[in-house]
């Protein structure tokens, strides 16, 4: 039989849910001693001796509710968060299309330039294709910003 000091402490030896400081944890995790505990829920509780545990706590009535409430919150944040990335990329695709086609009336309008003889045409041909050129632009921009909104929110 080995001595009573070698034993692990028992349950009553055990201080009353004094909570682990974020200190505590740091220097267990320095020393090997942290368990990785981040898919359990709990409470972190050292004995007299200062040694850590992990101990599960079950959230009940008012307390599993608060819970409750915020996993559904939390749904439903992921839920527009979806929702608004949705319809960014659904944006993004009408302007990549609008580019598209403003691209190729473009070409079409240089090649239609190169055979005009006219200067009255040669005029609305070229403001037609500024007017075009500036939508591409726009279209592109739009991009961007669509972009870097969802890039954001992705962060965030």
């Amino acid at each position: 039989m080995s001595p009573k000091s070698e034993l692990p402490p028992s349950e009553d030896e055990f201080q009353e849910a004094s909570p682990v400081t974020e200190e505590e944890i740091k220097k267990a995790i320095r020393e090997g001693k942290y368990i990785d505990t981040s898919e359990k829920e709990g409470v972190w509780l050292k004995d007299d001796k200062g040694v850590l545990r992990f101990e599960k706590k079950e959230p009940s009535g008012k307390a599993q509710e608060f819970v409750d409430a915020l996993k559904r919150e939390h749904i439903d944040e992921m839920n527009e968060f979806g929702r608004d990335v949705l319809k960014g990329f659904k944006i993004i695709k009408k302007l990549q299309k609008k580019r598209k086609k403003l691209s190729e009336a473009l070409e079409k309008m240089q090649k239609l330039k190169n055979q005009t003889k006219s200067k009255e045409d040669l005029i609305i041909i070229n403001l037609l294709m500024e007017k075009h050129q500036n939508e591409i632009t726009e279209c592109e921009n739009k991009i961007e910003q669509l972009m870097a909104k969802i890039n954001n929110k992705w962060k965030s």
